[in-house]
């Protein structure tokens, strides 16, 4: 794509998917999903956030599931 982020929409996709949002949602999406929305959050300078979105949807993996372990076992 080689396109440059706005600085402003970058700032508002990051203010926009809080940690609140992620309790919301992240059970919801599946692993692909939540992973590249932690790349972005990532690549945006939002690391902790991007670990609340990983955590938040972990909590609803199973057992065998790619985010189990993070927290039901003790971190990835």
């Amino acid at each position: 794509m080689g396109k440059v982020i706005d600085s402003r929409v970058a700032t508002d996709f990051v203010s926009t998917f809080t940690g609140e949002v992620a309790d919301d949602l992240a059970r919801a999406m599946n692993c692909v999903e939540i992973d590249v929305l932690a790349e972005m959050l990532e690549s945006l300078g939002a690391a902790d956030l991007a670990s609340v979105w990983l955590d938040a949807h972990a909590e609803g993996d199973e057992e065998g599931d790619l985010h189990y372990r993070r927290v039901h076992v003790g971190g990835e």
